[in-house]
């Protein structure tokens, strides 16, 4: 059996042995036409440790964020956020990630957005 995999984010994807998510995982709507804002930042979704996760299995707090232990590579997703409409803006999320181990690549994708009303 191959040894334990470690992923965290919006839908991670990664090779490495251990991630854990320190501190939060954001989302971000900034609006914008063109090159100009047309309005501040405004914050969709923070999430911290007190969230639960959609994936369960392999998924546990630690140290504020969430440690989420793999026997294989591949996406796990973390949670849904339902947006309000969208027209003309920019999508931003961020995610603090540790790893520990090695032997591959850590990353945040995915976020979803056919689940979303996009216009513009």
């Amino acid at each position: 059996m191959p040894a334990p995999t470690t992923l965290v984010g919006g839908g991670v994807h990664m090779g490495w042995r251990r991630v854990v998510a320190q501190g939060s995982l954001g989302i971000w709507l900034v609006a914008c036409a063109g090159s100009v804002r047309s309005g501040p930042s405004e914050t969709i979704r923070v999430f911290g440790s007190a969230d639960t996760p959609i994936t369960a299995t392999g998924v546990t707090a630690d140290e504020g964020g969430w440690r989420i232990e793999r026997v294989s590579a591949g996406p796990v997703p973390l949670f849904e956020v339902p947006l309000p409409r969208l027209e003309s803006a920019t999508l931003t999320y961020r995610a603090r990630m540790k790893a520990e181990g090695g032997g591959g690549t850590v990353w945040v994708k995915d976020i979803e957005l056919l689940k979303a009303p996009v216009t513009g």
